[in-house]
């Protein structure tokens, strides 16, 4: 699935893991051994994940990839980074190809290909490639990761991640927590969650699902999903870009802070529900909405689904009308999953000893 190199234009859209192995061989140098449960790094490696199982990835303090996949033996091999060009950062251009499902009614779903930029530190970044194919894993990554791929099949946890991130999942959960940076999410079938997270830049779609973000701040955001609703609350907006887009789905925005909201909807279905003063304009199946005495602009679109506007919390929200349901339910369902994960989730280093075959 890894294929050749791309500089900086990219030539051929193929899939997005044989593009960001372009980056390993532009970084140069053979393939080294490794212990396949831990392996040394330079320091702002390149992390390329593949896995169809569940897989859980949090960053620790060392300069060191690890792998704990149970009775699995993952196949993880390292290359180490010659130096990038003199600039101080260096541009590549990852293509997203574009992807085709099929829904449930049998009707087919087709995400566009997209470009999707990263850029790397001037110095030498090793690049770790693993593959995960049978088992539950465990991965901790340094730190100062500066690029972090994921080809999964399963669900994927990521913790405490801060750099560039291009995560795509062909179903099953997909939950980032306090992550930062620029990131390319994308689950086709699946759900995504994302809490307590900074982006300077987020690209976000699916196919068949919601999209999920609870209590992000973001400078520049684009959200899409076909058939699934977006619901972005208790967030904030920095002066940048930002539009969430829905087909079939509800757009639900809850707004911790100011921002001027347009949208555009369906006559009649654009609702509100403010605690504060703010000025609404509702035209018929288009509105402004100055919440929080205005801020960034925010653009709101949907084809056929529904639009909900408040300030805050929609769990904070008393007597709402019974059809806000459809925008909250999704949320409380999370939030409960998310606590039982958070119980279970790893609270220390782990003790690998070296594998003996």
């Amino acid at each position: 699935m890894y294929a050749r190199a791309v500089g900086l234009r990219v030539v051929a859209r193929r899939t997005a893991a044989a593009v960001l192995f372009a980056l390993v061989v532009v970084l140069g140098g053979r393939a080294a051994g490794a212990d396949p449960s831990l392996v040394d790094v330079s320091d702002h490696p390149v992390v390329l994940i593949q896995h169809s199982q569940p897989i859980t990835i949090t960053t620790w303090d060392r300069q060191q990839v690890a792998v704990d996949a149970g009775n699995d033996v993952p196949v993880v091999e390292r290359r180490p980074g010659q130096a990038t060009a003199t600039t101080p950062m260096t541009p590549y251009s990852v293509p997203i190809p574009a992807q085709t499902i099929q829904a449930p009614n049998g009707q087919t779903v087709v995400l566009g290909a997209e470009d999707f930029p990263v850029q790397l530190p001037e110095g030498r970044h090793d690049t770790v490639r693993i593959q995960i194919p049978h088992d539950i894993a465990h991965v901790w990554i340094p730190a100062d990761t500066s690029v972090l791929s994921i080809n999964g099949f399963a669900a994927t946890q990521i913790f405490n991640y801060h750099g560039q991130l291009i995560a795509q999942q062909r179903g099953g959960p997909l939950v980032l927590r306090n992550v930062s940076g620029d990131a390319f999410v994308q689950d086709l079938q699946g759900q995504i969650f994302v809490a307590d997270s900074d982006f300077d830049r987020l690209r976000v779609r699916t196919g068949l699902n919601n999209i999920v973000l609870q209590r992000c701040n973001v400078r520049q955001i684009e959200a899409t999903s076909t058939r699934g609703s977006i619901l972005f609350n208790n967030g904030s907006f920095q002066p940048g870009l930002a539009r969430f887009e829905t087909v079939t789905g509800h757009v639900a925005l809850g707004v911790n802070g100011g921002a001027n909201v347009a949208v555009k909807g369906l006559p009649g279905q654009i609702y509100q529900s403010f605690d504060q003063p703010t000025p609404f304009v509702d035209r018929g199946g288009e509105a402004n909405a100055s919440i929080g005495g205005g801020g960034p602009l925010v653009n709101v679109v949907t084809q056929q689904g529904k639009v909900y506007l408040y300030d805050g919390s929609i769990l904070n929200k008393r007597a709402l009308p019974p059809h806000w349901n459809a925008v909250r339910a999704p949320l409380e369902r999370l939030q409960q999953r998310q606590q039982q994960l958070q119980e279970q989730q790893f609270r220390g280093y782990p003790n690998f000893a070296p594998r003996r075959n």
